[in-house]
């Protein structure tokens, strides 16, 4: 295994100083967030064109480095029909991007229509992912589905990939050994799931593995309740109540050999270039001892 990270929060630096400085701090792999704000690299012209797909390649060997996906969330299920077809699409420019370089995986989200139960939407996931994963076939790229609720869109948020219950239902609606998990312990520590036991359940669907840590902030949550908000926060490896090392020793033992890829979305290590770069470079340290 190797510890990479996304690089959306190094959007400040071209594409080519964000790998600079990944090989100068001992990463070997990253994670291109495909959002338009952060979006470093052209996808349609690096799949159209093998000439910049080249110099693309030549970049990461330059600087040692291996893309593991290209990543976005989008709102695939989106009731609004034409924020849906747009959502798609940019999965879709992903995969042939993610072709042209042989990049084996995109991330993103299942999403959801967050009008109605999880189970109403089970029938939207199948009118929509099956043409998407048949694409995704076609072109020999493997989607991964981050396991975030995304509660900012409520009543309940644009992801139903959330649990290990909702994960089985959508593996048996969309049976394809295309489709899998990029592993994210952090939301399954503070919805309350064993991030362990569901990582050994779902064995064979980790395709990749992102590393962001969750503290609990038990005051807080004495007064709020669990339906309160400020009750936990989002914090670098290490910094949270993950347990790192059963956890990394566990995709060991499951025969996991991809990278461990760094989300930074800790309050307490943003707001300067400095003090991001500081926090990947503490939890590329702290994640390392567990490495073999």
């Amino acid at each position: 295994m190797k510890i990479g990270f996304i690089n959306a929060c190094l959007s400040e630096l071209t594409f080519e100083e964000q790998l600079k400085w990944a090989h100068a701090n001992g990463f070997g792999y990253i994670e291109i967030h495909t959002a338009p704000r952060t979006l470093k690299v052209n996808l349609k012209k690096i799949a159209a064109d093998k000439g910049e797909a080249h110099r693309f390649k030549e970049l990461l060997a330059e600087y040692e480095l291996t893309v593991s996906s290209f990543l976005l969330g989008g709102h695939h299920l989106h009731p609004d029909k034409e924020r849906r077809i747009a959502s798609q699409q940019h999965l879709k420019d992903m995969i042939l991007a993610a072709e042209a370089l042989d990049v084996p995986y995109v991330t993103t989200f299942i999403g959801r229509d967050h009008r109605l139960t999880v189970k109403d939407n089970y029938e939207l996931v199948k009118q929509n992912w099956l043409e998407l994963m048949r694409f995704a076939e076609a072109h020999g790229r493997k989607i991964a589905i981050e396991n975030c609720p995304m509660l900012e869109e409520w009543p309940g948020g644009y992801n139903i990939a959330f649990s290990p219950e909702n994960w089985e239902e959508i593996f048996n609606l969309i049976p394809s050994d295309s489709l899998g998990l990029n592993f994210d312990p952090s939301h399954l520590a503070w919805l309350g799931i064993d991030y362990i036991a569901a990582l050994k359940n779902f064995a064979s669907k980790v395709f990749l593995t992102q590393a962001k840590d969750t503290e609990v902030m038990q005051d807080k949550l004495n007064q709020k309740g669990i339906l309160g908000e400020g009750w936990w926060r989002y914090r670098l490896p290490g910094l949270g109540q993950v347990d790192w090392g059963k956890f990394i020793n566990t995709l060991y033992e499951l025969g996991y050999d991809g990278p461990v890829t760094i989300e930074h979305e800790d309050p307490v290590w943003e707001g300067s270039l400095d003090k991001i770069q500081r926090g990947l470079a503490f939890s590329h340290k702290y994640l390392s001892q567990f490495l073999v």
